[in-house]
């Protein structure tokens, strides 16, 4: 019986292994993004979290440098106050409108994305020459993924910082360090994507069902964990990379099972701004 289940599992690993290798070269023969085009911002949603629209919308707008474009992908409903661009997908599941959304911004360019979701409000400025020099490290060091917030891989940080090489020694590199071997090596939360990458696990999670948020972190992160560089001169496939010290982009997690969260309700009653949000959707309760 062990030798059935182990012939049963070599065979599901390599048939995952092949579907990742024939997915990551069908995506070569894309179209080469525009150079003046380095990256922007996804808002990702859907239509039954309007309620989350607004808030998210506001916060970003307040973060974000005007310079970086900022796309807000729904399903039917287009949503586009101030400087965000709208994006519908279509209905559809978690994975499926993902692509929607990454093909789209490779279509007008962008070989990058900054990704958040509706409950992922941020809560500090990004300077612009932040964002510049974090787009120079990930461009010289050819960067997957650049993990930004907290969560959810934060009981891993010490093993990360003790175990996994720098980036590089010039600033701000040496003040990142190689994912390496480690749980939720896909993870949605506050990451600057490759966008080819991102499409990568998600076309992939999608040929095997795992087309829900949490399936496709698991799944992908499944694949890569062996994959992904530990010392910068290790053969791994894979750049995921992670801040070394504190995490370079807050935020708050505004919500757990479509509920506002503690520390969102807070944010909300302590904002000055509050008033002028567009008050389309934004509940202070759940009701």
């Amino acid at each position: 019986m062990k030798s059935l289940n182990h012939v049963a599992r070599s065979a599901k690993d390599s048939t995952r292994t092949l579907a990742w290798s024939l997915t990551r070269s069908g995506l070569r023969f894309l179209p080469r993004p525009d150079p003046s085009k380095r990256i922007a911002v996804l808002v990702h949603s859907f239509d039954g979290y309007q309620r989350f629209w607004s808030p998210a919308v506001h916060y970003t707008m307040a973060s974000v440098p005007t310079s970086v474009p900022i796309y807000f992908a729904s399903e039917t409903i287009p949503y586009s106050p101030g400087r965000v661009e709208a994006m519908t997908t279509g209905p559809g599941t978690y994975v499926s409108r993902l692509i929607t959304s990454l093909r789209r911004l490779e279509s007008f360019g962008f070989e990058y994305v900054f990704y958040l979701q509706e409950d992922m409000w941020l809560t500090r400025p990004l300077r612009q020459e932040l964002i510049d020099e974090l787009m120079g490290m990930i461009e010289s060091h050819e960067i997957d993924c650049l993990k930004l917030g907290k969560q959810p891989f934060v009981d891993d940080m010490e093993d990360i910082r003790l175990n996994s090489g720098p980036i590089g020694s010039e600033e701000p590199a040496e003040d990142f360090r190689w994912f390496g071997s480690h749980r939720f090596a896909l993870s949605h939360h506050v990451s600057i994507f490759r966008i080819r990458f991102l499409l990568e696990s998600a076309y992939v999670a999608r040929l095997f069902g795992k087309t829900s948020p949490l399936d496709q972190e698991r799944f992908a992160s499944a694949y890569l964990k062996p994959r992904i560089k530990t010392e910068s001169g290790d053969n791994k496939r894979y750049r995921i990379a992670v801040f070394s010290g504190e995490p370079v982009v807050e935020y708050v997690h505004a919500s757990a099972e479509g509920r506002l969260t503690d520390e969102a309700r807070n944010l909300l009653a302590d904002d000055p701004e509050i008033d002028r949000i567009d008050p389309m959707g934004l509940l202070l309760t759940d009701d």
